[in-house]
């Protein structure tokens, strides 16, 4: 397929690693509008394609994994967001920019990237030294949030509607939790099993399912390695701004009084702060 020359400059700017992927997609996504060239219209439409191809991080992010020297201005937060912008997930429940934006001016403001940064004694910061979040649009978790220091997962709540429900069932078979089941023509959840998808509000042919606002559901504690461990679940939040007082206190917890070699998660786990923080939201 023809590039416009503005559209092929641009392309090179992306990172070579995948650069590839990006083409192909850009070209197959104008081959589905019915074009022969890919514009530079068409180029920077697909630029949040770009981004999520990118794990949501930009070059500058995607090369602060490698290993770094321990000097000020190191980037010691990593945001990892899914990717449904790339792959136009049909189950995306809320932007995942905005959390990442909230949570990047929260760090600026507590200089959290110095304060995490000068707890590493190494002359050499590596990717296990930095502090990771994670955010999944839904709870499909693409983007591993159980691994992380904190994960953020978005969620809704089914309401029924018994007056119209017909008790056909189509509901438990498209519900991925195995949390529905009928008695007496109704269809009745099991709120522990149901993780908050949107799965049986689009099966029901009557339309006797509704959903909640989105929520957020707040993990800790998640890390891979020798020891890996899958995070806790710390509580459910109405929306990121609620969350971040759990987030900050948290992370500063960490930061104050863990030792200069400890993982967030051996943190989370052994410290009677984190124990304490999870008391407060599970209450």
């Amino acid at each position: 397929m023809r590039w416009d020359k503005d559209a092929e400059k641009e392309l090179k700017k992306v990172p070579f690693f995948v650069r590839g992927l990006a083409r192909k997609k850009v070209e197959e996504h104008a081959r589905s509008l019915g074009l022969e060239e890919v514009s530079m219209e068409l180029f920077m439409e697909a630029e949040n394609s770009f981004k999520a191809v990118m794990a949501g991080k930009s070059s500058d992010e995607l090369m602060a994994m490698m290993p770094q020297p321990n000097k000020p201005g190191t980037s010691m937060l990593i945001i990892e967001t899914c990717q449904h912008e790339m792959s136009r997930c049909p189950y995306v429940l809320t932007n995942t920019w905005e959390i990442r934006e909230t949570i990047e001016r929260w760090a600026q403001h507590d200089d959290i990237n110095e304060r995490l940064r000068r707890r590493v004694e190494s002359d050499i910061i590596l990717y296990h030294n930095k502090f990771r979040v994670s955010i999944s649009a839904c709870p499909d978790g693409c983007s591993r949030p159980q691994i992380a220091d904190i994960g953020i997962i978005a969620f809704v709540r089914p309401r029924l509607n018994m007056d119209t429900c017909t008790g056909c069932g189509i509901c438990v078979d498209a519900c991925p939790d195995n949390a529905i089941h009928v008695e007496n023509n109704i269809a009745c959840f099991d709120r522990q099993r149901c993780q908050g998808c949107i799965s049986c509000r689009d099966a029901c042919p009557m339309g006797s399912i509704s959903l909640s606002d989105v929520g957020l559901r707040v993990l800790a504690g998640g890390k891979l390695g020798r020891h890996p461990r899958f995070a806790d679940t710390v509580g459910e939040f109405k929306d990121i701004k609620d969350a971040m007082e759990f987030i900050s206190k948290a992370v500063n917890a960490y930061i104050e009084e863990s030792s200069t070699s400890e993982r967030f998660a051996d943190f989370w786990v052994r410290s009677r702060a984190g124990l304490n923080l999870a008391q407060q939201q599970e209450a």
